[in-house]
């Protein structure tokens, strides 16, 4: 007989896009994701609902260290929804937790638990009921801010024979995004201990 049209069977999950960085901390990172776009001439696959996602990250360059963390569908929708709706930009005036680049992600997911100053790689799946799905490409590297911004510009104003007068401008991290979304993405407490309570001096001869 003649050839039939092209058929194919329902795979596990679909495929993911990279996550993006939206958000870090000294200790967490917030990611997004979407489901990959594919090539118009793609046809013929048939997507199992989604049940979670598993998301892996891990230092660059050390993907034995990896660790995962996973997201209900649910979840996932209503972290993305909830940052959306605060209007987060990477424009907002003093955002620095917040990542360029990182908007309008339709799943978004926490990763706690991390190492301060420190670059990662990141891969998502998809889970249905039949299993999980491919991991998605890496994403592009991203950091983890240090457990305090580095002071700059110091000057010594006055000096006299047992002591120097030392002065620098006052560094705060403002978040960028409003207390409610602290609290709905569990970020009260890392963004709480970013908050300066002092400086250190050091001198030498």
């Amino acid at each position: 007989s003649e050839q039939s049209a092209r058929l194919s069977t329902w795979r596990v999950a679909p495929r993911l896009a990279p996550p993006i960085a939206l958000m870090h901390t000294h200790d967490t990172l917030v990611l997004g994701w979407d489901r990959e776009v594919l090539d118009d001439t793609f046809s013929g696959v048939h997507d199992e609902s989604i049940n979670e996602f598993v998301i892996k990250v891990a230092p660059a360059g050390k993907a034995i260290q990896a660790r995962t963390v996973r997201a209900s569908f649910r979840q996932a929708v209503s972290l993305a929804q909830a940052w959306q709706d605060a209007g987060v930009s990477d424009s907002t005036d003093g955002a620095a937790l917040i990542c360029a680049g990182g908007m309008g992600s339709n799943f978004v997911a926490v990763v706690p638990g991390l190492s301060p100053n420190q670059r990662y790689v990141c891969q998502a799946a998809a889970v249905s009921a039949a299993g999980q799905g491919d991991w998605s490409s890496l994403s592009m590297e991203v950091s983890t801010v240090p457990v305090a911004p580095r002071v700059t510009e110091a000057r010594v104003d006055e000096v006299q024979h047992n002591q120097i007068l030392v002065s620098w401008e006052h560094v705060q991290l403002p978040p960028g995004i409003p207390q409610s979304l602290f609290d709905k993405l569990g970020l009260t407490k890392s963004i709480e201990e970013l908050h300066l309570c002092g400086y250190c001096l050091r001198s030498a001869p």
